[in-house]
């Protein structure tokens, strides 16, 4: 799949030219977060109207997270409205997205408002970039009560399908599915029950399906119990990614793991030919550890 680096996959306009942080300054207000209350205090002061320009800064960044941790809730508010115009930039930063996920997980919902306020309409193409698919994923499982958290999510569904495949984008479902909403959660899995055989077998998406059997209601996933035949189990277990699925499918309470015994035990022989067929045989019950050298 192609990746997220290029000029139609950027998420801000024009690169952050560093100016006021420095591996000096840094190592200093890190002492005095560090320090006194006085101490504290004076480097709340310094990094106030700065905000941005540490955040995406590979060790500012980690100051802030810190401020945002320490600091009264009057003062992280204070700091994190300093970010207000400029999610997009910090989302997509390798540093930048770590402080927008810290003000998700640190500061109350309310506080989030502006973070998915900026997202909104950009929902798919966050969900596939390498770093801001974390800042849904924290969205998702901290700000859920927003209603306009709902929307973006309604949005970024559109593309369920591609997601499901993509090398971040995978990760946000996974998140849908254990902390979305019934709706939502429903919404994945009518897309998985489309191929889910296909699904099943592909490297990312082989997750969800796994993570589907573990968190997801019977009821839910009506959708996907043709994967629970005894012959399908079989061919999945044979296949690099879909072994994962056909264990989680021997783990389900829905499966005839009866009838599926005798299928899997026919393909024994192949399945010892791997280690990921070997752990398979051991988990079903068909092999014992001591038949196999996990070690290497």
């Amino acid at each position: 799949m192609p990746g997220l680096v290029g000029p139609q996959d950027e998420l801000c306009s024009g690169p952050w030219k560093p100016g006021l942080v420095g591996p000096a300054q840094d190592e200093r207000l890190a002492e005095l977060l560090k320090g006194r209350p006085d101490q504290v205090e004076e480097a709340l002061a310094s990094l106030q109207g700065r905000v941005r320009a540490f955040s995406l800064d590979a060790a500012g960044c980690r100051l802030i997270q810190n401020a945002l941790e320490i600091t009264s809730p009057q003062l992280a508010a204070e700091l994190a409205d300093e970010l207000k115009g400029h999610v997009l930039e910090l989302a997509s930063s390798p540093h930048g997205n770590y402080v927008i996920q810290k003000v998700i997980t640190q500061l109350p919902v309310k506080a989030s408002k502006f973070i998915v306020e900026e997202l909104c309409e950009s929902g798919s193409k966050i969900a596939r970039h390498r770093y801001a698919c974390r800042i849904i994923c924290r969205l998702i499982e901290y700000c859920s009560s927003l209603g306009i958290t709902m929307n973006l999510l309604d949005e970024m569904l559109l593309d369920v399908s591609e997601l499901c495949y993509h090398n971040f984008g995978h990760h946000v479902i996974e998140s849908v599915l254990e902390h979305g909403s019934d709706h939502h959660r429903r919404r994945v899995i009518a897309a998985l029950s489309i191929d889910p055989v296909g699904f099943a077998k592909h490297r990312n998406a082989s997750h969800l399906l796994e993570k589907a059997f573990s968190w997801c209601s019977c009821e839910d996933l009506e959708g996907l119990m043709p994967l629970a035949r005894p012959d399908v189990i079989a061919d999945l277990a044979l296949h690099q990614y879909g072994c994962f699925v056909a264990q989680a499918l021997m783990e389900h309470s829905s499966t005839d793991k009866d009838a599926a015994l005798p299928w899997i035990a026919h393909i024994a022989g192949q399945l010892e030919q791997t280690k990921r067929g070997q752990r398979f045989l051991v988990a079903v019950g068909l092999a014992s550890e001591s038949q196999y050298n996990f070690e290497h």
